[in-house]
C-alpha cells in the first residue's frame, strides 16, 4: 500500500484552499506572499510558501517591521508563512475571531514545524470534511476567551480554553520559559487589534475536559 506523506497532505490542503484565503498582501520578516503556482513540488499562494521553514528559522523576528496591532488575529496569522498550516485549518473550521468573540482573546498558534510532530492519522482526522466539529474544537483549544500576556502565566495555574478544556501551565527560568499544554512558547505577546498571539512549537494538548467530571 502506498504511504501518503505528511508533506504531501499539507501541500494538497493548501493547494485546494490557497486561492480562497486571506487576500492580505502584507508580509512579515519571515517571507513574502505570492500568487498561486506549482513548480517542482513546491506550492506558493496567498498563504506563503509551504510547509517547511529553514532549520535556522529565527522566530524571534516574526512580524518584524509590522505594526501588528493594526491587524486582527487571523489576518496576522495569515501574514506569516510559518503559521500557514494553522491558518488553513482555521479557514476549514470557518473561524473568524472578529465575529466569534466580543472581546479580546488569546491565541496559541503552532508553527508549521509543530504540525510535523502530529501523528498523520490525527491530522487526517482534523482535515476530514466529516469532522468539522472536532476541527472547531481543536482551534478553540488554542484560544482563551480573554487577553493574557506572557507575564501573567505561572506554574500554579491551570487555564480553561474556549473549548471548555483545561490545560496546564509551566514556567521556568523566572517566567522566561513558558509551556502551555505541553507546547513551548517561542514568540510571545504579539499584539493584535482584537487580542494577543503566543507562537508555540507544538499543538496544545488538554489535561482534561472541564465539564466531564
Amino acid at each position: 500500500m502506498k504511504t501518503i506523506s505528511f508533506k504531501t497532505i499539507l501541500v494538497a490542503l493548501v493547494t485546494v484552499l490557497g486561492a480562497s484565503f486571506y487576500g492580505c498582501g502584507g508580509a512579515s520578516g519571515t517571507g513574502g506572499m505570492s500568487d498561486g503556482n506549482y513548480e517542482q513540488g513546491r506550492t506558493t499562494n496567498t498563504l506563503g510558501e509551504l510547509p517547511y521553514p529553514a532549520a535556522d528559522m529565527d522566530y524571534d523576528n516574526m512580524f518584524g517591521g509590522v505594526d501588528t496591532d493594526d491587524y486582527d488575529l487571523m489576518t496576522l496569522v495569515g501574514m506569516d508563512q510559518n503559521l500557514s498550516t494553522f491558518a488553513a485549518l482555521a479557514k476549514l473550521a470557518n473561524v473568524d475571531m472578529k465575529l466569534d468573540y466580543t472581546g479580546p482573546v488569546t491565541m496559541f498558534i503552532p508553527t508549521n514545524e509543530a504540525f510535523q510532530k502530529m501523528p498523520l492519522e490525527k491530522f487526517n482526522m482534523l482535515t476530514d470534511p466529516s469532522n468539522r466539529a472536532q476541527l472547531g474544537r481543536f482551534i478553540q483549544r488554542h484560544t482563551l476567551p480573554n487577553k493574557v500576556s506572557a507575564v501573567n502565566f505561572n506554574s500554579s495555574q491551570a487555564i480553561e480554553t474556549a473549548s471548555e478544556e483545561e490545560i496546564t501551565v509551566d514556567t521556568e527560568a523566572g517566567g522566561s520559559l513558558i509551556t502551555i499544554g505541553g507546547a513551548q512558547v517561542i514568540k510571545s505577546d504579539i499584539e493584535a487589534s482584537n487580542g494577543i498571539i503566543h507562537v508555540v512549537n507544538s499543538v496544545v494538548e488538554p489535561t482534561r475536559d472541564v465539564f466531564s467530571e
